[in-house]
């Protein structure tokens, strides 16, 4: 199972390289919230299994992930009016990724299987959203 899990990180990753200019960003966005998805799936699975080293290493995958989420949002620090947009999204994307770390610490102090799903959903909406925003901007 780990050899399989290997070559479908290899597989994303080269997908990861290869995304086009023009939509690059988004796709390796969508790319991370994937991957993000199945760490989550995983670590369910952990917290059902009873395994708590591996929930905790997959707990703090995808906690890593949601702060480099975070570092990635525009900052206050930049200016223009035509930014005031883009700062009010990142304010609330940065709130939404604060809310689910929260939830990802409730997982590994207390096995909160809800918490998890709670945070998938998150995930999951904002895969469909991104995705759909790729196919408008076709």
């Amino acid at each position: 199972m780990n050899s399989l899990n290997q070559a479908r990180n290899r597989y994303r990753h080269q997908q990861y390289l290869m995304a086009s200019e023009s939509d690059q960003q988004v796709e390796r966005l969508v790319l991370l919230l994937k991957g993000l998805d199945e760490i989550l799936c995983c670590c369910e699975g952990a917290v059902e299994a009873g395994d708590l080293a591996r929930k905790g290493e997959l707990v703090g995958q995808g906690m890593d992930i949601f702060i480099t989420l975070k570092q990635g949002l525009v900052s206050e620090s930049s200016e223009g009016a035509s930014v005031q947009p883009v700062l009010a999204m990142s304010s609330r994307l940065n709130k939404l990724y604060d809310h689910c770390l929260f939830l990802l610490s409730r997982t590994t102090l207390g096995n909160d299987l809800e918490a998890l799903a709670a945070v998938r959903s998150v995930v999951q909406q904002l895969i469909e959203a991104w995705s759909e925003s790729m196919v408008a901007s076709s």
